[in-house]
Parts: structure tokens; sequence; C-alpha cells
């Protein structure tokens, strides 16, 4: 549960994999048009209550108010299968094309062993880093 409410919360990071091919083909500017468009995307598919942002030049972050890890796991599924189905249309300004993104994921819920929002953030970047399966991200919260 959080400190200022008492609720959980879920941290959750999203890194577009693909977004070094997209610029190096089709330049910079498509490069961050698709990083919009994944963004977008999340966004579209996530409760109007959670909130997502640019965390870095490769990085989403979403902030997931009410979520245990198995809400966490329970987004990271749906949003895989997302990005898995349906490709994005990458433009550039000699051509568009439509591409499947890969997308990583990590992620943590608030534990009650942690002391600071730096240990939810700490545990959500450790999970992508490692390439945690979703399947652990429970074990991951858990574990802190």
């Amino acid at each position: 549960m959080c400190r200022r409410w008492p609720r959980p919360l879920g941290f959750l990071l999203a890194k577009v994999a693909t977004i070094g091919e997209i610029e190096r083909t089709l330049g910079i500017e498509a490069a961050e048009r698709a990083l919009h468009d994944v963004g977008t995307r999340i966004t579209e598919s996530v409760r109007a209550t959670d909130l997502v942002g640019r965390w870095s030049a490769l990085e989403l972050a979403l902030i997931l108010p009410g979520a245990f890890a198995d809400g966490v796991n329970a987004v990271v599924g749906r949003l895989s299968a997302t990005f898995e189905q349906r490709p994005i249309i990458v433009a550039s300004a000699d051509s568009t094309v439509a591409m499947m993104v890969g997308v990583e994921f990590g992620g943590a819920a608030w534990a009650q062993q942690m002391t600071s929002t730096e240990d939810l953030l700490e545990s959500a970047t450790s999970a992508l880093r490692s390439g945690l399966p979703v399947s652990d991200l429970s074990q991951l919260a858990d574990s802190l």
C-alpha cells in the first residue's frame, strides 16, 4: 500500500526495443512518431486512471493506481498481446511502413517492505533489464 493513499500502486516501464532499427532505417523523426504511436496505443489500452508518459529516449512509464502485482501482470499481458497482434504504421519522408514493434515490459507493485518510491522504480527497472518474465513480476514485488 502507498503511504499517502491506502491503496496499492503499480509501476510499469515499457521499452520499445525496435526504436533503434526504425531510427537507422527511416530516420529520427520516424522513430519519434513510432514512439508516440506506441504511447498512444498504450494509453488507449489502460484505464483512464492510469498515467502514461515518456520516461527516456526508448522507454515509457505507466503509473497504475490500485494495482497489485497481479494487476501489473494483467496490464503487461494485455499490452503484449496488443503489440504482437497489430503493427504500427511508421512514416518517414520517403515511405510509410507497417511494422511490428518489439516492446519489453518490466514492472513492480508497491510492497510493504518498500520504504520509498525509489524502491518501486528500482524493482521495475531491474525487471525490465533482466527480461523477467511476466509471470515472475509478482515474485519480484513479494521479494522486496
